[in-house]
């Protein structure tokens, strides 16, 4: 469960600031499934609820929206993740508590080997897993991608992390294009078969062995940096399920990451696939 609090001037540390606090269902891995139901993509969700009054509102959230929850486990007390937000939406810290995290066990036990696309958040990745997984796994690495090191990445498809992340793995700083260049190079000669690099307001980096695109967004008026990461990684899935270019994709996922900062929630609850092919559209005429 996400608890957003947001003061309406620059925060003052070592005071109280008048602002706003809401309170939304969250958490990487589910915020991805919201999103790729809200574009009509059928999707599983494995993951870790409470047996207390958030796991039950998230749950019942879940299937309204028809997210499958029928391989996650429902135990403890649900997580939350405090955040505190400047006045122009960009986070300034957060407190998580992650005594609820879904374990390699229950995973290694599911028979999701036949999915089309399984996506993996790095904070719940132990290598044993993948053994019992689909051949087309997607990693979402906002954090943890170190846990990574040392391992192949064949088996992954797709690595989408943060500029700091793919300095901890591969060595190299991000200090401008050349450097995108290095990282992409190194990744791809590990094994993974796309690399997206996820920089915020500075945009995307998109690396396969074919294709290699420096996307630049548009200024926007940014509410909430939280989840768009998410909802970009939704993007990406959406125009793999259907097959699209990789211009395609990122704008599309540019877009959708766009229209969930433009919001105090961690998903927009007013997306739809026209309403973002349209956004995408707009954004490139």
């Amino acid at each position: 469960m996400n608890i957003l609090a947001k003061p309406y001037e620059p925060l003052n540390l070592g005071y109280s600031n008048r602002g706003t606090v809401s309170m939304s269902s969250s958490g990487t891995g589910r915020n991805v499934a919201e999103n790729l139901a809200r574009l009509e993509i059928p999707v599983n969700l494995v993951a870790s609820f409470g047996t207390d009054l958030f796991g039950t509102i998230m749950l019942e959230e879940c299937r309204t929206l028809g997210i499958n929850t029928d391989f996650s486990q429902i135990t403890g007390n649900t997580s939350v993740h405090n955040m505190i937000l400047n006045h122009n939406g960009s986070t300034n810290f957060g407190v998580v508590t992650d005594n609820n995290l879904i374990g390699a066990e229950h995973i290694k036990d599911l028979d999701i080997a036949d999915s089309q696309i399984t996506v993996i958040e790095a904070g719940v990745y132990e290598r044993e897993i993948l053994d019992g997984l689909s051949e087309c796994i997607y990693m979402l690495a906002d954090t943890n991608l170190k846990k990574l090191q040392g391992h192949s990445l064949q088996q992954f498809h797709t690595i989408q992390t943060t500029a700091a992340e793919a300095t901890n793995l591969s060595g190299f700083k991000v200090m401008g294009d050349s450097s995108l260049n290095k990282i992409g190079t190194w990744f791809m000669k590990a094994g993974a078969k796309r690399l997206i690099i996820y920089l915020g307001k500075k945009g995307i980096y998109y690396r396969t062995n074919d294709d290699e695109i420096r996307h630049k967004p548009p200024r926007v008026d940014i509410k909430n940096a939280v989840g768009a990461s998410a909802a970009f990684m939704a993007g990406v899935i959406y125009g793999s399920y259907h097959k699209k270019s990789p211009e395609y994709t990122i704008g599309f996922a540019q877009a959708l990451a766009e229209t969930t900062s433009s919001v105090d929630s961690s998903v927009s609850k007013k997306i739809d696939p026209l309403t973002i092919e349209r956004l995408n559209l707009w954004r490139n005429f």
